[in-house]
């Protein structure tokens, strides 16, 4: 097997794991759409039986803060790998460009 074919085999394989990422991010994206649907709808239940009923539903307070950090784990996954996570770049312009190793 010369290179030229074994490099076509690693850019289809590339080609094809590229086009799963991409599904995959949206999937995840959906599916954090839908656990911040569910923290509001969580919540406007809470407060609407708390206010309306003057009493409080059990699990629904604990619903939200298992979404909550279901989500906030998952989007932040999620940002990393499109790098749309935060930089603190507070440094890069004031250091030298001089290499340091």
């Amino acid at each position: 097997m010369n290179t030229r074919q074994q490099g076509g085999g690693l850019a289809a394989f590339h080609e094809a794991v590229s086009i799963w990422m991409k599904r995959l991010d949206t999937g995840l994206r959906y599916l954090l759409a839908l656990g911040m649907a569910i923290i509001m709808l969580a919540i406007i239940f809470h407060v609407c039986g708390r206010y309306f009923f003057g009493m409080t539903y059990m699990g629904t307070m604990e619903i939200v803060r298992y979404t909550m950090i279901w989500v906030s784990m998952a989007g932040a996954a999620c940002a990393f790998g499109s790098r749309e996570h935060v930089c603190i770049n507070f440094f890069q312009g004031r250091l030298s460009t001089r290499q340091w190793f």
